[in-house]
């Protein structure tokens, strides 16, 4: 079983071109609702309610954007069942750490400065939406992403995340979508990680679905072929790169 995991700044239909796609390929898959909740703690609801919506069975994690750093706390809830975790375009786990004390002081100035009532707006909205039709082309995808768009509290930022550490048993790679996330790929790279290197865009889940499928495919098939296959990961860098900044 694949369990999807999305950010909690978007909706977990993101996930759900893939989830198609993976199926045809005989991918049993689960996408549980990461709901953040009014008040805090934020984080640890999201671990308490996705850990059941998984279900029984032998788990590889997948997840997207800010899903990343939820990833040891879900693991360790999970225990030996999880057989290995695939970051897609995602913040890497930072135990402890709250987001707004590693982001670069503009950024949260900036959406501190958007915040009203204690509360951002959605996502989509943080960095002007001047080329979202851009990027999500077909009107249906596009407005049913932004339908499941929360205002998160501003606290979400604030709070730390699960102090879990990843198990160093743990198979683990890294899929980079987007020149946003160069910086990452090539930190786990460093780090003896499998990665497969998608010039697409943030948001390629819904756009690309295929070509993503393809990557976790090809990322199950390195983790499960061991550390000798991984030197030969190869990149795939379609031309027209398209970044957007994280979900």
């Amino acid at each position: 079983m694949l369990a999807l995991l999305h950010s909690p700044l978007v909706g977990p239909a993101t996930w759900q071109p893939v989830a198609e796609a993976l199926a045809v390929r005989g991918y049993p898959t689960v996408a549980p609702p990461l709901v953040v909740r009014d008040t805090s703690p934020y984080r640890e609801p999201l671990v308490s309610t996705a850990v059941p919506a998984i279900g029984a069975g032998s788990i590889v994690v997948v997840a997207h954007s800010g899903a990343g750093p939820l990833v040891p706390a879900i693991v360790a809830r999970l225990g030996n069942r999880v057989a290995a975790a695939i970051f897609v375009d995602a913040t890497l786990p930072h135990p402890g750490v709250a987001w707004v004390d590693e982001a670069p002081p503009p950024l949260v100035d900036h959406l501190a400065g958007l915040a009203t009532d204690g509360r951002l707006p959605p996502w989509d909205t943080w960095f002007g939406d001047e080329d979202f039709a851009d990027l999500l082309p077909d009107t249906a995808v596009r407005e049913a992403f932004r339908r499941e768009l929360p205002r998160l509290p501003w606290g979400f930022l604030t709070e730390r995340t699960p102090a879990e550490q990843l198990p160093d048993r743990l198979p683990r790679a890294y899929i980079r979508l987007s020149s946003a996330y160069d910086d990452l790929a090539a930190q786990v790279e460093a780090a003896g990680w499998p990665v497969w290197r998608l010039d697409l865009h943030h948001l390629a889940l819904l756009t690309d679905a295929g070509v993503v499928a393809d990557a976790i495919e090809e990322m199950l098939s390195q983790l499960a072929a061991g550390p000798a296959a991984r030197d030969a990961t190869p990149d795939r860098r379609p031309a027209d790169p398209s970044a957007r900044p994280s979900a």
